[in-house]
């Protein structure tokens, strides 16, 4: 999501990323490919257990999940991957993000 993080900040969002790896390698992978947003750590699976958990076909890492979550906490869009080595293009994101600012639930 680096390459079109634009795109994404344009309808105003801010771009996280989660996963259960620890610290130190999050801060090597996000200098490796300077992602502009931040990548949050937590292993101990505190906040990925109340969205997407983990799986046996992730070898209980974190599923693959995509959130569009609005100011007031409402899930806008979800969609955990059946299989972790897949992953939303921002294609698709791209186009949710637009059919939900043409509904008007993105201010």
């Amino acid at each position: 999501y680096r390459d079109q993080y634009a795109d994404f900040r344009d309808f105003g969002l801010e771009l996280l990323g989660i996963s259960d790896d620890p610290v130190d390698k999050h801060k090597d992978f996000q200098t490796q490919k300077k992602f502009p947003f931040p990548l949050l750590a937590d292993p101990e699976h505190v906040v990925i257990d109340q969205f997407s958990g983990s799986s046996k076909l992730a070898l209980g890492h974190a599923n693959r999940s995509n959130y569009i979550i609005a100011k007031d906490g409402t899930i806008l869009y979800a969609h955990i991957e059946p299989v972790a080595v897949l992953h939303r293009d921002t294609t698709e994101l791209l186009a949710a993000l637009q059919t939900l600012k043409d509904e008007g639930k993105l201010s």
